[in-house]
């Protein structure tokens, strides 16, 4: 039987109920304020927690926008989001001031998208490129914490030029580099290295940029012995799984292309 899962976004508190066969309830996440630019809602994950199969990009709920607009998103996300599991992708006449595109990572590898409506085809291209590529590598490191996810991206794509300290933003505009271009990239403003090029394939292929630690390896005994017995201070905080809100900003206006 189906169990239904809530899945809460954490900025515009606005719950989607999705089916998923064989899975339990997502905590929902606390409420954050809206901002221009970017936000990360930080939860470290000490436990092993449930994951998701990648969703068929048929199943993806594209509303909102023109006619033609979301024919193209659903070409490209036919493409391009083989190793996600993305639930919907929204566009909307607004999402704020100078924001072009929205990804909720909404825990055990699921995502969400809000897309702009009214940008140029060049343009939607590389904001959706972008947003994709947030929740494929949401999807990829889903049996990661968040704070292992960042080391791992760190590795392999560093720090954005602009804009952003996160490396998650330098891996998505790489990542969007690779199938749109670099003309609208917002935080690799020039584009990539070859080699960072090369790990976006990579991610995009549903693989490790770079070499990832097995996680079905059993832990030696000593070390699980020493895990095992410390005793936790009175105020250990309950684990709650990784949201994170990744938003990309609008490029500066000499940089748009006609809409």
């Amino acid at each position: 039987m189906a169990i239904k899962r809530t899945f809460v976004s954490v900025l515009v508190g606005v719950a989607l109920s999705v089916p998923i066969a064989g899975t339990v309830p997502i905590q929902a996440a606390e409420a954050v304020p809206a901002v221009p630019t970017e936000v990360v809602a930080q939860r470290i994950v000490a436990q092993a927690v449930p994951t998701l199969d990648a969703l068929p990009t048929s199943q993806i709920l594209v509303t909102g926008g023109t006619k033609t607009e979301r024919k193209r998103v659903r070409a490209w996300l036919k493409s391009w989001a083989k190793y996600t599991h993305i639930t919907s992708v929204t566009l909307k006449k607004s999402l704020g001031k100078n924001i072009t595109g929205l990804c909720y990572a909404m825990g055990y590898g699921a995502s969400r998208i809000e897309i702009r409506s009214g940008m140029s085809k060049n343009k939607l291209k590389k904001v959706l490129a972008h947003e994709i590529a947030h929740a494929t590598a949401n999807f990829v490191y889903r049996n990661y914490t968040y704070t292992v996810r960042q080391d791992a991206l760190l590795a392999a794509f560093g720090r954005p030029k602009r804009l952003s300290t996160s490396p998650s933003e330098a891996q998505a505009d790489c990542m969007a580099q690779v199938k749109a271009g670099k003309k609208y990239l917002s935080y690799q403003r020039g584009g990539c290295s070859k080699t960072k090029l090369s790990r976006a394939k990579k991610l995009w292929k549903g693989q490790f940029p770079l070499a990832m630690p097995d996680l079905t390896t059993p832990t030696p005994t000593t070390q699980a012995t020493q895990t095992t017995s410390a005793t936790p201070t009175p105020d250990t905080p309950t684990p709650e799984p990784t949201v994170t809100v990744t938003v990309a900003p609008a490029e500066t206006p000499d940089t748009l292309a006609p809409v």
